[in-house]
Order: C-alpha cells, then structure tokens, then sequence
C-alpha cells in the first residue's frame, strides 16, 4: 500500500508500523535533529503489515541545504516494532 499522500494521519491509521513511526517522530526526532519541521511526503506498508516505512523532508535555510529522512519499522519476532532511521542530505 503507497500513500503519495501528505495525511500523515491517513498513513498512520494503515497499520500498527505506521503508527510507530508516526509517534517515534513525534517523540525521538526532535532530540536528535533538532526543531526541524519535517514534512510528510509519502509512506509505504507492506501487504502482511509487518514492515513500513515513511520519507520526511526539510528544507533547510542554512548551507548545508536540504535533508530528507526515512524511518522504518519492521515487526521482530517477540511482535515488538524495530525502528531504525537515516537522514541524508539532499544535493
């Protein structure tokens, strides 16, 4: 399931791993990044609804130009969400 979408909270009601990553933003980003103003550009989850993941974008007003981050959550076997994230600078 694709959501070129930018309801985030429309990718959130998709799935549990969604959801995950929708709130580990919320929660964790900030204490890593900084204030960024993430935007919402599109997201994926997979038919099982077991993995998902969701790009984020930021324009920066500084040099070091834009950033985009991706967050993806995978069900582990214990049934608890494994997220992990990556930002990178766009050229």
């Amino acid at each position: 399931m694709l959501f070129p979408t930018e309801d985030i909270d429309e990718f959130a009601s998709a799935s549990e791993g969604a959801q995950a990553i929708v709130d580990f933003r919320k929660k964790k980003i900030p204490a890593v990044t900084g204030n960024k103003a993430w935007k919402f550009d599109q997201g994926n989850v997979s038919e099982d609804g077991e993995t998902a993941y969701a790009v984020f974008s930021c324009r920066s007003l500084s040099i070091w130009g834009d950033e985009t981050l991706t967050i993806t959550a995978s069900r582990e076997s214990d049934g608890d969400w494994k997220i992990s994230y990556r930002v990178d600078e766009v050229d």
